[in-house]
This record gives structure tokens, C-alpha cells and sequence, in this order.
């Protein structure tokens, strides 16, 4: 009789390991597993608000940092041409005498005459004023209206140039003595205005890239040690500044610089001086 009432269940439906569906389970568990959910839901976002927070105080240093040393672009009517590039820092002295500027006066002399060839261009009032300079009579005009303006980059390689003669006077100036150069006041002014100018640029524009010393001969000997480096340096790319200054260049026997304010009384055919 009992064999009769008692029909074990399989065993499927009480020992299996596959999951239960919704279906399967009781009402009170489905009902409350979203509820659950649904209460840790606004904890993520505190802990999530909490995070966001602390990362952007511990990031307000760094931007102030930032924003301080963010500064005003300098105005030149050459900023827009501006590009960088790397370029070695330190280079040998066969390359540098490839490039015409190491070497003698008779092989380098052509050299920095075209770089220093475009170093006056013709200037527009509005670049002048933007370049906060007070337009008055003392401002040297050219003919054909506008006015002598120089990029400073200019002006650094003149004085650079100074000094280049200056050190090669022997060829440069063979009828001067050093004597009489040296004791030159007009001469000696402009020389120390040149380093003083060259000094205050390379400060300026401080380049920190890092070099090391080498032996190059035995310790009694002079030289004896040299720099060298094999890292790299930024630099402007001097290709878009040359161009745009040949295109700009106050041409010799094209424009004449019109006579300022301390000029003597010309007569009529001197109304323009080169």
C-alpha cells in the first residue's frame, strides 16, 4: 500500500546543477533581487562622485601650473611661418665646414653675406604699431612708402657677424693695427654692444639640452678635452623665415631710405639718401 501512495519525484527536479529560471523561483526572490539592485545603485554614484572629486582637487596644481606658464605669443609678422623641428645637438667639425660657415674667411665669406642678405624688410605701419613700436619722425621711411624693419634673429646674426670680423681682422682689416683697432671707440662700443646683445639671447632663449666631456689628448696637452653630445635640440625651422624675409628683403638699388629729421639741408635732387 505504501509503495503504492509513495512515487518518488525524480531526482532531476530537486538535485540537479542547471540554474532555476524566473519561473522557477519564489515569488519573494524575484520580487526583491531589483530592489536590491536598485539600493546599491546610488551607492556606486557617491563612490563614483566621491573619486571624480578628489582626482580633479589633485589635479588643480598641475593645471594652474600649467595656465601660469602659458604666456602671450610675442607678436612678428612671422609667427603664422613658425615650425619646429630636432635637430642634433652636436654635430662634427667635417659636417659644420660642409655647411659653409666653419673654415676661412675666403670659404665662408659668400656663406654669411646670403644669410645676412634679406636682414632688412620693408615694414607696414600696422606691423610696427603691433609690434608696439611709437611711430614718429625718427622712424627711418623708404621710398615707395613703409619703413626699415629688422627681425631680431636678424640682428643677433649682424652682431655674431661683428664679432666674426673682428676675431679675423688680420684678414678683414690688414691695414689696421690691432693697436688701432682696439683703441677704436666707435669700434670697441659696437663689439661689446654685440656680446652684451648675444649674451642676453642665449639666456633668453635658454637652450638645456645636455652634452659631456670627452678626452680628445693627453691631460698636459691643450686642447684636451671636448663636448660632445648625441641627443637633439628643438629648433625653429629657419627655411620659412629666410624665405618669407628674401620676399620681404629692402633690395639694394631698388628702395632708398628717406632722410630723418637730423638730416642738413638738402638740395632737391638728395631728397632720397641709400
Amino acid at each position: 500500500m505504501w509503495k503504492t501512495l509513495y512515487k518518488p519525484l525524480p531526482k532531476n527536479d530537486f538535485d540537479s546543477n542547471e540554474p532555476l529560471s524566473k519561473d522557477d523561483l519564489p515569488l519573494e526572490q524575484v520580487t526583491t533581487e531589483p530592489n536590491r539592485i536598485s539600493r546599491c545603485l546610488p551607492s556606486l554614484q557617491q563612490t563614483f562622485n566621491v573619486v571624480a572629486i578628489v582626482y580633479v582637487v589633485l589635479s588643480l596644481p598641475t593645471v594652474f601650473s600649467f595656465l601660469r606658464n602659458q604666456r602671450a605669443q610675442v607678436y612678428s609678422p612671422v609667427n603664422p611661418l613658425i615650425t619646429y623641428e630636432r635637430q642634433p645637438l652636436h654635430e662634427d667639425h667635417e659636417v659644420l665646414e660642409h655647411k659653409g660657415f666653419v673654415g676661412h674667411p675666403n670659404d665662408t665669406e659668400s656663406h654669411w653675406r646670403d644669410l645676412l642678405e634679406p636682414m632688412n624688410f620693408k615694414a607696414t605701419e600696422e606691423e610696427l604699431r603691433k609690434a608696439n613700436i611709437n611711430i614718429d619722425d625718427k622712424v627711418v621711411r623708404v621710398s615707395g612708402g613703409g619703413y626699415v624693419g629688422v627681425l631680431s634673429v636678424y640682428h643677433e646674426l649682424h652682431c655674431l657677424e661683428a664679432l666674426r670680423r673682428s676675431t679675423l681682422r688680420s684678414h678683414y682689416y690688414p691695414g689696421m693695427t690691432d693697436a688701432g683697432l682696439d683703441h677704436d671707440d666707435r669700434v670697441l662700443e659696437h663689439l661689446t654692444h654685440c656680446i652684451e646683445y648675444v649674451r642676453r639671447t642665449i639666456m633668453c632663449h635658454a637652450d638645456v639640452s645636455v652634452y659631456t666631456a670627452v678626452w680628445i689628448a693627453d691631460s698636459h696637452e691643450k686642447p684636451n678635452k671636448d663636448l660632445i653630445s648625441g641627443g637633439e635640440r628643438e629648433c625653429v625651422s629657419w627655411d620659412a623665415i629666410d624665405k618669407w624675409s628674401r620676399s620681404r628683403a629692402l633690395q639694394k638699388k631698388v628702395y632708398k631710405v628717406k632722410p630723418g629729421p637730423f638730416e642738413k639741408a638738402l638740395h632737391p635732387s638728395e631728397s632720397d639718401v641709400l
